[in-house]
Order: structure tokens, then sequence, then C-alpha cells
């Protein structure tokens, strides 16, 4: 098993959410943060940042508690 598999089932969230921004950072970016959360027992957090009120597909993550 994989980390991201791990990730996904320990947080139960959809794939999709956790890769929100995996193309605007890239796979190593996330990968890293699914290591960091799985450490901390976070869950990764894409949050999109609205440009003239639409989503763009940008925005940042951050890792917040379980």
């Amino acid at each position: 098993m994989n980390n991201l598999e791990k990730y996904l089932e320990t947080t139960k969230q959809p794939v999709n959410e956790v890769l929100a921004g995996e193309s605007q950072y890239g796979p190593e970016y996330v990968n890293n943060l699914i290591d960091q959360a799985l450490t901390e027992g976070k869950k990764v957090v894409f949050i999109p940042e609205l440009t003239d009120g639409i989503d763009l597909g940008l925005g940042r993550y951050e890792l917040q508690p379980l």
C-alpha cells in the first residue's frame, strides 16, 4: 500500500479533493504533504482562491486537524 492509499484510507477523503491542486503544485509537493499529514495525524485540504468570484483551479494547500 502506498502513502496515498494509506492516507485516503485513514482520512476517508475523496482522492479528487486531495489532488485538487496537483497540477498547480506538482505531484512531488502533494506527495510530501501527504507524508507530512500521515506523520502529524492531519488532513490535506486544498483551498480554492477565487478570481473575480470564479474558481480557476488555483488555490493553496494546508494541513488541518482530522
